[in-house]
């Protein structure tokens, strides 16, 4: 069988080492431990689910449940598409 996936709308940022400020507030504070170690920027995002690591780059994504989690900016930009808002 294949299955395809149902078209959803998402709101995600993302993380940068010069936004974690709005990560925070876009993650209603469940983005933690923001640090930068060997020039590389992470932080963990605590959900119902476990901790999930971001690394910089990477999209948090703000599920349908209102749970957030990390997604790999390559995988990210395969799966979702920008849409203009009015």
């Amino acid at each position: 069988m294949k299955y395809k996936r149902i078209p959803v709308v998402i709101d995600a940022i993302q993380f940068t080492r010069d936004n974690c400020i709005e990560v925070i507030e876009f993650t209603n504070n469940s983005a933690r431990n923001i640090v930068i170690r060997g020039g590389k920027c992470r932080c963990v995002i605590e959900t119902q689910k476990g901790n999930h690591t971001a690394f910089e780059g990477d999209f948090i994504i703000k599920d349908t449940n209102g749970d957030f989690y990390p997604c790999n900016p390559n995988e990210f930009t395969l799966t979702y598409e920008k849409i203009n808002q009015l």
